[in-house]
């Protein structure tokens, strides 16, 4: 969805705004605290009906008001908005469809987000690369959702037996999940290897581009969350005793991991805050670069470009994203115009920039 038009009413700060005329390249210009960040977070919230910054829906919604709406146009007027209210209920409509999952929003508006938070790609449990690569897999294999969701039962259902069993846990019953999870974990784990064979080929070119000092030192290996050289069904059995001990499954996809390491230390022990941010950066890229060749659109969040990186390293970041083929909207917040990196007009792209402060967004003069 290419957004043309944007409305934002109770969310954060923003009472009520109405932005129209968006471009290729979004400009959001103010002081800290002045909204801008709450604008990117209402575009990711239309893409997965979540805050990128918050759990709790009553820290999103406006002081004093019941709900928060966001809803946005494409250039053919077709809209798609997401409600929310303090009781947890939410209302998504996508041209007068009901939206009834989260999965069809990512489908429909796919977003990528780079702001303070990423860095935990590097820095933070296994999960946030695991989530980074299923987004991935998930806009490039049609099959995968499903699969995911079987697995997620298997292990749900597995994980119930081994808690509320523990020694007394039927075998037989437990061997249909565990058959179960093998079945689906053996598709899924097909899925991700083929999408980071992809990955691994197409993200050292970025790096060299960012990084070009030390690209050569980054690797990234993949981890499916179980023995490479075992099948899933012998370390589940040979596990067995500890599952049961512990209440959960400790092999699986639910396991799996990308590793990034310099020179065979972890990435997070030996870069500088700019260079993971480039390293960060060059991942999500990655994932631009592999839609790219299916012609599947997306589009960027960027929440202080500017942030732990100088002038060039900026503007060579920002300059690469928009050379991305498939690359529908860019979003961008800057403290003032002087952070905003010099873009190469090669591309061609359409710019916008708007003025944010206390909330109120106008259109830059």
């Amino acid at each position: 969805m290419r957004i043309a038009n944007l409305s934002i009413t109770n969310f954060r700060n923003i009472q009520k705004a109405s932005l129209s005329g968006l471009a290729d390249l979004n400009i959001f210009v103010g002081k800290n605290g002045s909204g801008k960040t709450s604008i990117l977070e209402a575009i990711n919230f239309l893409s997965s009906a979540k805050s990128f910054r918050s759990q709790r829906i009553q820290h999103v919604i406006h002081k004093g008001s019941e709900s928060c709406l966001v809803v946005a146009q494409d250039f053919d007027l077709l809209t798609l908005g997401v409600q929310k209210s303090l009781d947890g209920s939410a209302v998504i409509r996508h041209s007068g469809d009901t939206i009834r999952s989260a999965s069809q929003l990512a489908d429909i508006l796919p977003l990528q987000v780079i702001n303070e938070d990423t860095f935990q790609l590097l820095t933070a449990g296994p999960q946030h690369r695991r989530q980074m690569m299923d987004w991935g897999v998930f806009h490039v294999e049609p099959k995968f959702y499903h699969c995911w969701v079987q697995c997620q039962k298997a292990l749900k259902q597995r994980n119930a037996l081994l808690r509320q069993y523990k020694q007394a846990t039927p075998l037989p019953l437990l061997e249909t999940w565990s058959d179960l999870l093998c079945e689906s974990s053996l598709q899924l784990d097909g899925f991700r290897n083929d999408w980071f064979d992809k990955f691994s080929s197409l993200v050292k070119p970025i790096l060299e581009e960012l990084l070009p000092q030390i690209f050569e030192s980054i690797s990234f290996s993949y981890s499916r969350g179980w023995d490479k050289k075992r099948d899933l069904m012998t370390c589940l059995d040979d596990g067995l005793s500890t599952d049961l001990h512990r209440g959960f499954t400790h092999y699986g996809p639910h396991r799996a991991d990308i590793k990034v390491r310099v020179d065979g230390v972890p990435a997070e022990e030996v870069l500088s805050r700019g260079q993971q941010k480039l390293v960060v950066a060059a991942m999500k890229i990655t994932q631009q670069r592999i839609l790219d060749e299916i012609n599947k659109t997306s589009s960027y969040v960027i929440d202080d470009l500017s942030a732990e990186l100088d002038g060039i390293n900026a503007g060579k970041l920002l300059n690469l994203i928009l050379s991305g083929k498939s690359v529908e909207q860019v979003f961008l917040t800057a403290i003032s115009e002087a952070d905003i990196p010099c873009i190469d007009n090669i591309y061609e792209k359409k710019i916008t920039m708007f003025h944010v402060e206390h909330g109120v967004i106008n259109p830059a003069e």
